[in-house]
């Protein structure tokens, strides 16, 4: 009885409702049982015991069972909830870090037409990109640097998974020599067009740009971002010109760029 008091009260310090831990730990005992019974096992008024089920299975805790005319529930693995509470720990003890970073840098917004320069680094820029995108109407223009593609990446996974970003257009251009990601190659939505920079040489420099407010720098290990509203219609025009005379990347470099390598690594 006092372990189960022990693992009960461990379980709240692990962010478990105290009626949660009681039914989840009742329940695994029980191996599947029905509400009715985990209210007699647990002493929790049915009620609370159909609340703390519905908490569990969304948490992944437990499952539900409909395939008979009384619904049960059975318990998951302690060593697999565990394991998944203590993964979760591990990202907010990550986060955390990175935001006491953040909040530790001066990472006040620069006054309008104002250049702010800082040193490399992942989290601000990330920010300046976000920052960016919300601020965009239309468009986000980018130059990017074989020195920092990885940009590339976070910007599509991002883009992806937030639908109010599906109205604006992107046109990248990268260098030829650098091959994107499956991920990126195999999945490149309609609003998206990337450019391969013709030359043998890597682009000297990255840019990214919107219709709207900012210009982000990317040269070497510094980073600048010029702020506020910016005369970028002849620049514009000079990208779109740069473009036309770059090959528009397809998902079939991937498939060449892949042969290609393998071509390469056997010889």
């Amino acid at each position: 009885m006092e372990q189960q008091e022990f693992a009960l009260d461990e379980l709240t310090e692990l962010g478990f409702i105290q009626s949660d831990a009681k039914v989840y730990v009742a329940l695994l005992k029980m191996k599947f049982a029905t509400p009715t019974t985990l209210s007699k096992s647990s002493k929790i008024a049915r009620p609370r015991v159909y609340d703390s089920l519905k908490r569990l299975e969304a948490k992944g805790i437990i499952i539900k069972d409909n395939s008979k005319k009384i619904a049960k529930y059975i318990a998951i693995s302690p060593d697999i909830v565990l394991k998944n509470i203590r993964e979760d720990l591990e990202r907010k003890i990550i986060l955390s870090k990175e935001i006491e970073e953040l909040l530790q840098r001066d990472l006040s917004s620069p006054k309008k037409n104002e250049a702010f320069v800082f040193k490399n680094n992942p989290i601000q820029i990330k920010n300046l990109i976000i920052e960016m995108l919300e601020n965009a109407k239309l468009k986000i223009y980018g130059l990017i640097s074989d020195t920092h593609i990885e940009i590339l990446t976070d910007l599509f996974n991002l883009v992806r998974k937030t639908p109010k970003f599906e109205n604006l257009s992107f046109s990248f251009l990268i260098p030829s020599t650098h091959q994107i990601s499956q991920d990126i190659a195999l999945n490149i939505p309609k609003n998206w067009k990337l450019y391969l920079w013709p030359l043998k040489v890597d682009i000297p420099f990255g840019l990214i740009m919107n219709d709207e407010t900012s210009n982000l720098l990317i040269f070497q290990d510094l980073c600048i971002l010029l702020y506020g509203k910016q005369e970028l219609s002849q620049f514009e025009a000079f990208l779109n010109n740069l473009f036309t005379i770059c090959r528009s990347y397809s998902s079939q470099d991937l498939l060449r760029e892949t042969e290609f390598k393998h071509i390469i690594n056997k010889s």
